[in-house]
């Protein structure tokens, strides 16, 4: 999971606020560790650091003196109180002793995550305070040691500005390729094959772009990877811009037919369903110039009534209405869109189109 520093303290008070819940008498046991831990978390919201500081001090003294203070639960507990500590700790400038705390996190926790997150957080300090090679060089350790981790990809990111700002794009992809070989063996590998994918795309050398998207297909397909449908995207993307047309929509479908897979229901969420369905009408409309099938692919978004996306399909399908001289059909999707969808992007150019003659005409 990727989340971001604004949203760790809420995530953690969660996690506090449900292990209590889930052991019933916790709460009691360890005194008043919930309220001080919501306390910090109230301070830290006003910007008080110091006071929250101080409540995460007074945390770690009630679960030092738990009588099971040797347990499972409370080492980890102990762990993540002490990551909230080391980001207060740099919110305030005291960097050294943040470091220090990260650094004992990462030696002495059990957890995978907890071990990567303190390391990640060590990166985080040196960006903050704009020492560019230390950053570079913890980042990378973060993601050679621990690559299976939800950060690795704004990691990865955060190394790849510092590499394209000190050595261009050439630099860059060296460096992307000089981590493929090690990467692949992980979950993080189609992490640098998408990276290295858009790279190509974006110097214009399509087939390379093509061969590591194909790579991403065949190591990392949807749900495996972390870059879901955006590979299929891109791949129907170059193809369309190729003016292959019928292969564009083959990955497109590939996009539908994946995400309609029963037990994946859920993962293919309305944003993608919406995306899929504009692609395919729009090839058949704009570049095949068959209005028949592009209308019954933008009814299809109409019928799924998303409330940001199927006024989408009505103006795509009143486009495609008027270009096989249905007026009166597209004019009424056009109501329909101006009366159901107030804040639509197309509200205004539908308001247009049926004040003008084309439309008028049908309604005296």
């Amino acid at each position: 999971m990727c989340y971001n520093q604004k949203s760790f303290a809420l995530i953690f008070l969660c996690f506090f606020v449900f292990y209590f819940f889930v052991f019933p008498g916790c709460a009691a046991r360890y005194g008043d560790f919930e309220k001080t831990i919501h306390e910090a978390w109230n301070f830290e919201r006003k910007r008080n650091y110091i006071e929250a500081i101080n409540q995460i001090q007074k945390a770690i003294k009630i679960l030092d003196n738990a009588k099971d203070k040797d347990s499972p639960a409370i080492k980890r507990n102990r762990i993540w109180v002490l990551l909230y500590q080391g980001r207060l700790l740099v919110k305030v400038g005291d960097y050294e002793n943040a470091r220090k705390i990260f650094e004992w996190v990462e030696e002495n926790a059990m957890d995978y995550s907890d071990r990567g997150r303190a390391l990640y957080e060590k990166g985080l300090i040196e960006e903050k305070i704009g020492n560019r090679e230390e950053e570079k060089k913890i980042f990378l350790q973060f993601i050679k040691k621990y690559p299976e981790h939800g950060l690795c990809s704004i990691a990865l990111k955060k190394i790849m500005f510092i590499v394209e700002e000190s050595s261009g794009r050439e630099g860059l992809r060296s460096f992307l390729e000089s981590l493929l070989a090690d990467a692949l063996k992980t979950s993080f590998g189609d992490d640098i094959l998408w990276e290295l994918a858009k790279l190509e795309k974006k110097a214009g050398n399509f087939e390379r772009a093509e061969n590591y998207l194909l790579e991403i297909d065949k190591k990392y397909p949807y749900p495996k990877g972390g870059t879901a449908f955006d590979y299929l995207f891109l791949l129907a993307e170059m193809e369309k811009e190729r003016g292959n047309y019928e292969k564009a929509i083959q990955w497109l479908r590939k996009v539908e037919k994946t995400g309609e897979i029963p037990h994946l229901i859920g993962s293919y969420g309305e944003s993608d369903k919406a995306k899929t369905l504009l692609a395919l009408g729009k090839i058949y409309l704009e570049d095949l110039h068959q209005p028949d099938k592009a209308f019954k692919e933008f009814m299809k978004l109409v019928k799924l009534d998303f409330k940001t996306s199927s006024d989408d399909g009505l103006w795509w399908a009143s486009q495609a209405l008027f270009s096989q001289g249905n007026e009166k059909e597209a004019c009424d999707l056009l109501r329909k869109l101006v009366k159901k969808y107030e804040y639509s992007n197309f509200k205004r150019e539908s308001l247009s189109v049926l004040q003008s003659q084309k439309c008028s005409k049908f309604y005296p």
